[in-house]
């Protein structure tokens, strides 16, 4: 999704971002602050050093904000500049409280499919050390299942909350029929649908992998696959039974079931 948006001439996406990162660290900075200089004045018996309130920690963290995303402005007037931040999803709320113009684009894939990618994907990364814990996709359902359906919940959440600022898309829609998932997004975003191709061509798989089809497998590569279903594959009859028994209900309300 973030090359597919990054193929549209007025679409900027920066890659990976993790803004929840990025407010605890404001947090803390005011924390450690304020720490040092109660130690300073308490034994003088001051107390009227200056603090940093909350308001003047928000006001910090969406000055970064903006400064990074700024990094993006090409001078563009009619440029829609975003970025790349999954963690953010269980921060949605807080986060359209700081920024109430932003709007959030939730890709959401099958959770059967996102353990075996995210597995192989951890075991990549950390030349097999993740493999010591968990030894194979099936070990690793309870903590992922977990996990996408808390993710899944939350978007659903925010979602009736904000639906004007929300949207949502399959990664299996993005990959049956790109151009229609495509055009709903832009038009969510309120982009020129025009520049479609350009998009699609961005996040070609043949492009992104070196040259191989979909389906082509290579367990080193980020872009591992690109196929849709890939669990049947890894995933044992009990392996199914565990993830449907944590994540059943939320596979069910996004269709996979």
């Amino acid at each position: 999704l973030y090359h597919l948006l990054n193929g549209h001439p007025s679409l900027a996406c920066a890659a990976e971002t993790d803004l929840n990162l990025l407010a605890t660290l404001f947090h803390e900075l005011a924390f450690r602050y304020d720490h040092h200089l109660l130690n300073v004045n308490s034994p003088m018996g001051l107390d009227s050093y200056l603090r940093f309130s909350h308001a003047d920690i928000l006001t910090l963290y969406r000055t970064a904000v903006l400064l990074l995303l700024r990094r993006l402005d090409s001078g563009n007037t009619n440029l829609h500049i975003g970025a790349k931040s999954p963690i953010l999803i269980h921060l949605l709320e807080p986060f359209h409280r700081l920024l109430p113009e932003a709007r959030f684009i939730h890709i959401v894939r099958d959770g059967r499919d996102v353990t075996v990618s995210a597995w192989f994907n951890n075991v990549r990364n950390t030349h097999g050390a993740f493999k010591q814990q968990f030894p194979t996709p099936g070990s690793f359902i309870d903590l992922c299942a977990r996990r996408w359906s808390q993710a899944v919940r939350a978007g659903k959440v925010f979602q009736e909350r904000h639906p004007e600022r929300y949207h949502e898309v399959r990664y299996e829609d993005l990959h049956r029929d790109p151009e229609t998932a495509l055009r709903a997004i832009l038009d969510f975003l309120g982009a020129d649908p025009a520049s479609i191709p350009l998009c699609i061509q961005a996040g070609d798989f043949q492009r992104l992998s070196g040259g191989r089809q979909r389906g082509e497998r290579n367990d080193a590569s980020f872009y591992r696959k690109g196929m849709p279903g890939d669990w049947r594959n890894h995933f044992s009859p009990d392996d199914e039974r565990r993830f449907l028994a944590i994540a059943g209900a939320e596979l069910r309300h996004a269709g996979y079931l």
